[in-house]
């Protein structure tokens, strides 16, 4: 059952608004203005000014504030950070134009509607003429054909009851028409997959996976048991908690296993950076001092392209074969276990 679950999710396209199990997504709620939109407009407001005021104590706290960005940390608190505001205006500033979306649907499913009864109200009962007076002078002359009389009327009641018959079945697929006009109508105006959606959705993925990077990569082996400041512990662990919390829980964003090259693109571009960060010998303010026979040049001591390049190329390829897709299947994982959104649950 695992593996077919499996198969159908990789089957699904990176973007696809279609969940493995048929539904829909509802992208208007998941992902640009979930209701409450007041609530969820404040939580988000709150988040995103928290994480700038931490990005502003991290950067006056550096030791060279133009090296700030080059650590991986920073990388990955600045897709978060993105995420946060890009989500923050959706639900801001887009509720308008979702508004807008929804009146319009109301009005066709009013129209809709009004067409279904009416064509429902068009239906003409069907009424059977009375006897006429040759109709019972022929009767009472021939009394012998009663029983003819009463299979004739029982054929009248088959006749009326396969018109009435017809007349449901007219109205049922009239309901069944209007209700799929319906559908189509909000598949139109309220879930329609923009260039502003998927670059929500590309934001969330990288981030999340991320930040999960980055705070297990710190606390196992960067972290060497000193004390630490409050704006690290965000940075590597509470923004983590946040940012799930945002999108798993708020939002209900989904998570497709094809998105997992964006997560690779992320890795293999740090991975990139510090290649060249050792190729032109940039050094590390952070850490660098004036005795040559230490190791403080890299970005990081457990990646030392110069005195350890074979550390360092077997760590990277842990990190890429083992590391992420064991966290991508984790928060895939969450993502299949929280409900989603859907059109028309």
């Amino acid at each position: 059952m695992k593996c077919q679950r499996l198969v159908s999710e990789w089957h699904l396209t990176m973007f696809s608004i279609k969940d493995a199990n048929g539904k829909i997504i509802d992208l208007d709620a998941s992902f640009l203005c979930p209701k409450p939109k007041l609530l969820t407009a404040t939580w988000k407001f709150l988040l995103v000014a928290w994480t700038i005021a931490i990005m502003v104590l991290s950067i006056e706290g550096s030791t060279d504030k133009r090296f700030w960005v080059a650590f991986l940390t920073t990388w990955s608190f600045l897709f978060a950070l993105c995420y946060l505001l890009l989500s923050f205006v959706s639900t801001a500033f887009f509720s308008s134009l979702s508004n807008t979306g929804n009146a319009t649907a109301a009005a066709i499913d009013a129209d809709a509607n009004a067409n279904a009864t009416m064509s429902r109200t068009d239906v003409k009962p069907t009424v059977t003429p009375p006897a006429t007076t040759r109709d019972e002078e022929e009767a009472v002359a021939n009394p012998t054909h009663d029983d003819d009389a009463y299979n004739d009327d029982d054929d009248d009641d088959k006749n009326r009851s396969h018109r009435h018959g017809n007349n449901s079945s007219n109205n049922a697929n009239d309901e069944d028409e209007v209700t799929t006009r319906i559908f189509h109508h909000h598949n139109e105006y309220n879930n329609k997959m923009t260039c502003w959606t998927k670059l929500i959705w590309v934001l969330y993925v990288i981030s999340i996976h991320s930040q999960v990077f980055v705070s297990l990569l710190y606390w196992l082996l960067v972290y060497d048991g000193s004390s630490v400041v409050y704006p690290e512990v965000y940075r590597h662990g509470i923004l983590m908690v946040l940012v799930m919390t945002d999108g798993f829980v708020v939002n209900r964003i989904p998570i497709r296993l094809k998105q997992i090259v964006f997560v690779y693109a992320y890795a293999l571009a740090y991975l990139g950076w510090t290649l060249i960060h050792f190729g032109a010998d940039l050094g590390n303010p952070e850490t660098t001092d004036n005795d040559p026979d230490t190791n403080d040049d890299a970005l990081y001591g457990v990646i030392s392209w110069r005195d350890n390049a074979g550390g360092a190329v077997v760590l990277c390829l842990i990190l890429v074969l083992v590391v992420i897709p064991l966290m991508f299947i984790f928060t895939w994982g969450l993502s299949l276990w929280v409900p989603h959104r859907y059109v028309y649950l």
